[in-house]
């Protein structure tokens, strides 16, 4: 942090000039414009402008604490960040090749599939990455506003770039966007999709000239209503259209172990507490997230290596804030 921004934050709310100079600092460190910066500050972009040039009529020390809180917030934000452990890159796990092995032949078969387990598995990563390594793959995520046939018809012509407001003519602009692309359609969370929805969908799949895989992803009740929950017959050819299923209700000891390891947690102790965060609800993201924490608290007490207390002041942190939360 500039020297300018140190003072201002450490002067009193006297200091005007400072304050400014401090502003345009830090606005010039983080590349910001008055535009961009306005908002943030919660100030008017015209009132920020004539504020900074001190040529403000209005009463200033209103304006003068909203920027004295800011850069105390971008103070604790880049706090926060110098001391958030790197992420660590994809780690492909055994489960991680099985679903992109699913999804490798739901693109090029081309079929319909299934993907599902509980959260924390790590399916939605390899959808990700499996997106991010091939061509013509779009992924997009369900949710209970986008779950009807129009929200899904509209939340995907957005994924392929081909917004359309008129709600009649998204299937055909769909369909013109997917045509000799031998693509593949990720829907992610798709126990949010209405049954309409999901046989919407199969058109895309079935349209000769089109013939694109579909990989629908989510919980253990995306399967049990594929099956037909309690309307088989009214959507059976729907059904018969799923090729294959992969079903991950947990993660496997070698994933937990294959992320321990990319993690660089050697210690007996620390593995054993990890894995124990891992057979919870959340599975591999609460280990993730617990270890992070873990990392934090590390560098925070300026400790040189990762320990089994760490992981239980963070284990002690998370629990809190969960009882506190309910």
């Amino acid at each position: 942090m500039g020297e300018t921004i140190d003072r201002a934050l450490a002067s009193g709310h006297d200091n005007d000039h400072e304050l400014r100079q401090a502003v345009r600092e830090a606005a010039h460190e983080d590349a910001m414009s008055i535009a961009s910066l306005a908002p943030e500050m919660g100030v008017g972009k015209s009132t920020l402008q004539a504020w900074i040039t001190n040529t403000y009529r209005g009463r200033s020390d209103t304006i003068s604490a909203q920027a004295r809180a800011w850069l105390n917030a971008r103070a604790a934000k880049q706090h926060v960040r110098t001391h958030i452990p790197a992420q660590v890159p994809f780690v492909e796990t055994q489960s991680a090749v099985a679903f992109m092995a699913l999804l490798r032949r739901a693109q090029y078969e081309p079929g319909m599939v299934c993907l599902t387990g509980e959260p924390g598995v790590g399916k939605t990563e390899s959808c990700r990455e499996y997106k991010r390594r091939g061509t013509n793959v779009w992924m997009m995520t369900a949710s209970r506003s986008t779950g009807s046939v129009y929200g899904m018809l509209d939340h995907l012509c957005e994924v392929l770039g081909r917004p359309e407001g008129n709600a009649s003519r998204r299937q055909r602009a769909i369909l013109t966007a997917l045509r000799g692309t031998s693509g593949l359609i990720i829907v992610d969370e798709a126990q949010h999709l209405t049954m309409d929805a999901v046989d919407e969908l199969r058109l895309f799949h079935d349209a000769p000239d089109v013939r694109i895989g579909i990989a629908l992803v989510g919980n253990s009740d995306v399967r049990k209503r594929m099956m037909g929950g309690g309307k088989r017959g009214q959507y059976a050819q729907l059904t018969s259209r799923i090729s294959a299923h992969l079903r991950r209700p947990a993660p496997l000891q070698a994933d937990i172990l294959a992320m321990l390891d990319a993690e660089g947690v050697t210690g007996p102790a620390e593995r054993s507490l990890l894995r124990a965060a891992a057979s919870k609800a959340g599975a591999l993201r609460e280990m993730k997230f617990l270890l992070r924490s873990a990392r934090m608290i590390q560098q925070e007490l300026e400790e040189p290596e990762l320990t089994a207390r760490h992981i239980q002041m963070a284990d002690e942190s998370r629990r809190a804030e969960l009882a506190e939360a309910m």
